[in-house]
């Protein structure tokens, strides 16, 4: 029977320990930095809101440049709808003024 030298058993700690520590560079790398990859800063999609009602069905606002989708998603298959664009605060008050004004004349 051979006798297992202690340079053995160091060097096969030392390889198993760089192992450990490249992947775990590399999970970490991949968590902050992996989802961003192949993305050009105007082709970003968010998700805004999402609502589970079941197991299988969910529904989704996602925002995509400036348009926003809402997407329900189950087994059978997956509907997207185009949301119409949400008017500011200052636009609606402008649209509440001239309404105001049509109704007083």
């Amino acid at each position: 029977m051979e006798v297992i030298s202690s340079d053995y058993i160091t060097r096969a700690l030392i390889s198993f320990v760089s192992v450990l520590i490249v992947l775990g560079a590399v999970a970490w790398w991949l968590k902050t930095k992996g989802t961003a990859l192949g993305t050009l800063e105007g082709d970003q999609i968010r998700v805004l809101s999402r609502v589970q009602i079941d197991n299988r069905h969910k529904i989704l606002i996602v925002e995509v440049g400036d348009s926003r989708f809402l997407i329900g998603t189950s087994p059978t298959g997956i509907a997207i709808n185009p949301l119409a664009p949400s008017i500011s605060d200052s636009d609606f008050d402008d649209l509440y003024k001239s309404q105001l004004e049509n109704h007083v004349k």
